[in-house]
């Protein structure tokens, strides 16, 4: 697996970070009293949004990244967790959404699927 460059931000930006755990759970009603929760897998896969601010070089770093070492996605990514500190694995979820910023600078939101 690829490892997130080391010329590249290695924490996203904390401001638009965002997770959101898998719903992991089965729930079945039940004629009488509470529903029956069981979990359904213990291999769930968590969504995140990491934002970077990305200078016109680090970008250019990223697209040739993503579309050649990462094959537009289809292969995840070692990291370290931004909050946690652990390692992990990622896939980022197309499309990629880049907005200048001025300055020379590029909003980068990427959408990612955390690997159990």
């Amino acid at each position: 697996m690829p490892d997130w460059p080391s010329t590249l931000p290695d924490e996203p930006i904390e401001s638009g970070y965002e997770e959101t755990f898998a719903d992991n759970l089965l729930r079945t009603e039940m004629d009488k009293g509470p529903p029956k929760v069981r979990r359904r897998t213990q291999a769930n896969v968590s969504k995140a949004t990491f934002p970077f601010i990305f200078t016109k070089a680090e970008l250019d770093y990223f697209t040739t990244f993503y579309k050649v070492d990462l094959a537009e996605g289809a292969l995840p990514v070692d990291w370290t967790h931004p909050i946690h500190g652990t390692p992990i694995q990622f896939n980022i979820v197309p499309p990629v959404k880049v907005t200048p910023i001025g300055g020379g600078f590029f909003s980068v939101n990427l959408t990612v699927e955390i690997l159990p």
